[in-house]
């Protein structure tokens, strides 16, 4: 096989002979912690003899003085015009989670200005609604048009005339949902070689390979734009770096002929994000958990005003739970 995969499900990395040969031990063992099939886009790590072709490259990271919310504002514009010049209609897929309300909410706003608010259409499951009813009733129910589905969301999105929008990479943007538990212990903020060989050895239940991964980890840690000191620093630079090409292609490759970028875009996976993500190391999260995305929740209460929400919102891990169950809500889970 002469050519690079852009995708590799990490089952089929870790079951198919063909591939895992291939591959250093090292490197399985980072793709076992991290759940998925790691593409290293700073594009530093020699994984062995298994090639992918990074479709995001990180080479060079420019910094940038945009808000938040003006770069969630800049970013609703820019697929709107794309919209309007390819004749299609924004549809976005709601999960009720921060990341597709961060999406929605600037979509709404821009195309309240624009006055096309009737070409933008919202995608939902039940589950979404009983994530963020209030949200729901006062503001989808009554002025988006909106189709409620059951599972499965497949036929639904080989509709050309629609282009996709979902809330990806929201949380390589801002951390990880794996830094949960370190946070409410406080061992996240503490430095991370002092905490990691413990998390990845309770993680793979041995700590056979747990050194020689470290050692093959740090240089593409070297690669990061800021020095990697703690727990949560490193969790994020690994969701950000090595995680964002297969949170691009999980939804989309499960889709025959949907193509990235023009039938399917993911909303956080602009430049402008991820200047703001390097830019912005600490306003991603307090220390406290339910502070995790708070300038994402700020933008969602300024919007529209639910103290609960943002207050007690927090990141909900149930991507686990639809991967192993398929008859559940795959693809709500993927959109928080």
């Amino acid at each position: 096989m002469n050519t690079p995969l852009t995708f590799l499900p990490l089952s089929k990395l870790l079951r198919n002979p063909f591939y895992y040969r291939k591959c250093k031990k090292e490197y399985l063992a980072a793709c076992r912690f991290f759940g998925c099939t790691l593409i290293d886009r700073t594009q530093t790590l020699d994984i062995g003899h298994l090639k992918f072709k990074v479709l995001d490259p990180l080479y060079d990271f420019q910094k940038t003085e945009l808000s938040f919310k003006q770069i969630s504002l800049l970013r609703a514009k820019q697929l709107l015009t794309f919209a309007q010049e390819t004749d299609k209609r924004i549809c976005l897929l709601w999960s009720g989670g921060i990341d597709s309300t961060v999406a929605l909410v600037a979509l709404i706003q821009v195309a309240q200005e624009k006055g096309n608010l009737d070409n933008l259409e919202v995608l939902l499951s039940a589950e979404s609604i009983n994530e963020f009813p209030n949200f729901f009733e006062q503001v989808i129910q009554s002025k988006i048009n909106y189709t409620l589905y059951q599972p499965p969301l497949y036929p639904l999105l080989e509709d050309k005339t629609k282009i996709f929008i979902t809330g990806e990479h929201g949380d390589q943007l801002f951390g990880s949902d794996k830094a949960k538990y370190y946070v409410l212990s406080e061992d996240a903020f503490k430095p991370y070689p002092n905490i990691l060989p413990f998390m990845i050895g309770r993680k793979l239940g041995t700590e056979k390979h747990t050194q020689k991964m470290l050692d093959f980890l740090v240089p593409q840690i070297k690669k990061s734009p800021f020095p990697i000191d703690t727990l949560y620093d490193y969790l994020w630079w690994m969701n950000f770096s090595q995680k964002w090409q297969h949170v691009s292609l999980r939804l989309i490759s499960k889709s025959e002929g949907l193509i990235l970028g023009q039938d399917m875009i993911h909303f956080f996976s602009s430049s402008e994000f991820q200047s703001w993500s390097i830019s912005n190391h600490p306003l991603k999260i307090d220390r406290a958990w339910n502070t995790y995305k708070k300038v994402a929740k700020a933008f969602i209460h300024d919007f529209f005003e639910d103290e609960e929400y943002f207050l007690y919102k927090e990141k909900e891990p149930s991507l686990k739970d639809a991967i192993v169950e398929e008859k559940r809500n795959l693809f709500v889970s993927f959109l928080k």
